[in-house]
């Protein structure tokens, strides 16, 4: 991936060096048959402060290796995002389902919550492995909605991150939200939900 990532800079220095420095890494973060729109979507991303210190998790979708990071910092009022194309937004707002403000990342999942993209599986799960209940709750009320086939295939091909996926679920219940009864919490609703799609294809 690496190597890749030098080979994209190399190439957008000689052409056209739009895309901060700091947002290269996001390239990894979606399937190559959609680079040159991550790439449009990230020369409108303006410098990260922290991506140097960057945390990733791993993925596959469809066979290939995907790299997200944990947290982006960009800074909303800078992203320039008035000429992209739908599918683009949609790009741009997986990338904000990572960011640092819970909020944020809340208002994109509600944006993207609905795709039949197949990588979107792949921000929406983590999301669910976080501690934010209200983010919890929108993808609990997004359950009827969302594509069977694409998040059974998402999680039979990544099922150690599901498995810590659900042990997250289990231990932030724990630690902050006890006193809500294991069957009201929506973390554990859309648990099973996860659990039924990936034994369909059993």
């Amino acid at each position: 991936m690496n190597s890749l990532i030098g080979k994209i800079r190399r190439a957008l220095k000689i052409e056209k060096p739009i895309v901060d420095e700091s947002n290269l890494h996001l390239i990894e973060a979606f399937p190559a048959q959609v680079r040159e729109d991550v790439i449009t979507v990230l020369s409108g991303l303006p410098f990260d402060p922290h991506s140097y210190q960057r945390n990733c998790y791993s993925v596959k979708v469809s066979g290939e290796q995907l790299i997200i990071p944990y947290r982006v910092y960009h800074e909303i009022p800078k992203i320039r995002s008035a000429q992209l194309t739908a599918s683009q937004n949609e790009l741009l707002q997986c990338i904000l389902t990572r960011h640092s403000d819970g909020l944020v990342r809340q208002q994109s999942l509600e944006r993207i919550i609905r795709s039949k993209r197949p990588w979107v599986p792949a921000y929406v799960v983590q999301l669910a492995g976080e501690y934010v209940v209200e983010i919890l709750s929108v993808i609990e009320q997004n359950l009827n909605s969302l594509d069977d086939k694409i998040y059974s295939e998402f999680l039979t091909e990544n099922r150690e991150f599901f498995s810590a996926t659900a042990q997250r679920i289990d231990s932030y219940w724990d630690c902050y939200y006890r006193e809500m009864q294991r069957e009201g919490y929506p973390g554990f609703r859309v648990l099973r939900y996860f659990r039924d799609v990936a034994d369909k294809d059993k």
